[in-house]
């Protein structure tokens, strides 16, 4: 049997839970395992608009187009 547990790094517990971990392993090895993964933050581009004077009412109205979401459901799976 095997349980992951996921803790995030700033939450308190995390050090306590490691320590713990730590200590087990030593005890015994065949046990137990830590490995720690990190996750990336994702970076996002922000493109600035290219005429700040533009009304954004058309922006918008160009949203109205777009079909609403269960018309797109149907196309996307027409037998269910």
């Amino acid at each position: 049997m095997e349980t992951i547990i996921r803790i995030k790094k700033n939450k308190p517990a995390f050090k306590a839970l490691i320590l713990l971990a730590k200590e087990l392993e030593k005890s015994d090895q065949g046990a137990i395992s830590i490995s720690e993964v990190s996750s990336r933050k994702l970076k996002f581009d922000v493109i600035e608009p290219v005429n700040q004077d533009e009304d954004l009412s058309d922006s918008f109205n160009q949203l109205i187009d777009f079909p609403p979401i269960d018309e797109l459901r149907k196309q996307a799976w027409p037998k269910i």
